[in-house]
């Protein structure tokens, strides 16, 4: 039996307000209000670029409305009255969850729930993946990738040198692939002038569009970083590589000694080891060898 409604809250002030936390949230809703007619999500205090908010609360397809409230005062005055469940950051365990960019709580409840819903690309949003993909790949498939290039964390960037020779060694084995680069991030011409090499702001790339074709892919690759999530929580193939220096400890408790979590499936790999060019042909061909 279906409970009535549930409200989900998403607390800037008591969480890690990225892209990745925002997307771990999406898959928490997605795997834990199954049970309820009516989902609302609520924002607290979100101050700063709410569209980003909202693209990503798009892909939950079964919100029924998004609530902002200015603070946690605010939302206890709206929801007092209401005869309904509400949650802070779905779970009470602050290191558990999105609001810490853990994957613990989500990886208890694919344990517990093999079924648990992964996420999807909305409906309203496939003409416009398939146009775009149409357009650009033309029949090779689409190999999604982000390359994180951040000036203000350069211990976890992209290494542009292995990434740009990998790319130019699936372009001469002829490789029927495009790569898809996602994301904001400042892209080395090296890479972006490759024939195969496709980056989506400069054509007509959004954080849905991104998102969507990460749900859309043959293939993720990539950096770990807040879009990779989106990878992470579907059925989409991925390798995903993680310098092993950078967030060591928070990495240990999410994957202990494994390089998959929990909830992953056998071509679903996250590596904690610098992208170093034999690393990234190796696990391509393999990766490609066994998901065509």
């Amino acid at each position: 039996m279906k409970h009535e409604r549930v409200i989900a809250v998403w607390n800037t002030f008591g969480a890690r307000n990225n892209f990745g936390s925002m997307l771990i949230f999406l898959a928490e809703l997605e795997a834990t209000t199954n049970n309820f007619k009516i989902v609302d999500v609520a924002c607290i205090g979100l101050n700063n670029n709410p569209s980003l908010f909202l693209s990503v609360m798009r892909f939950f397809s079964r919100v029924n409305n998004i609530l902002f409230f200015s603070d946690q005062s605010e939302f206890a005055k709206y929801s007092s009255h209401l005869e309904t469940e509400h949650w802070l950051n779905i779970v009470d365990n602050f290191k558990l969850s999105s609001c810490n960019e853990s994957t613990l709580f989500l990886q208890n409840i694919y344990k517990a729930n093999k079924d648990s819903r992964r996420l999807n690309i909305p409906e309203y949003l496939r003409p416009e993946v398939d146009l775009w993909l149409n357009k650009y790949c033309d029949g090779y498939k689409p190999v999604v990738v982000h390359l994180k290039n951040n000036p203000n964390d350069l211990q976890s960037n992209a290494n542009f040198e292995s990434w740009s020779n990998f790319f130019l060694h699936v372009l001469n084995k002829k490789y029927k692939v495009k790569f898809i680069l996602i994301g904001n991030d400042e892209i080395d011409k090296r890479v972006s002038n490759l024939s195969n090499v496709i980056v989506t702001k400069e054509n007509g790339g959004n954080t849905e569009l991104d998102i969507a074709l990460v749900l859309s892919a043959f293939l993720f690759l990539g950096m770990s970083s807040g879009p990779c999530n989106a990878a992470i929580f579907s059925d989409v193939p991925y390798i995903i590589w993680k310098h092993p220096e950078h967030h060591a400890e928070e990495m240990n408790r999410e994957l202990k000694d494994n390089n998959s979590f929990s909830f992953s499936s056998e071509n679903q790999l996250f590596f904690r080891e610098y992208d170093e060019l034999q690393s990234l042909i190796e696990n391509f061909e393999a990766m490609y060898l066994n998901i065509t």
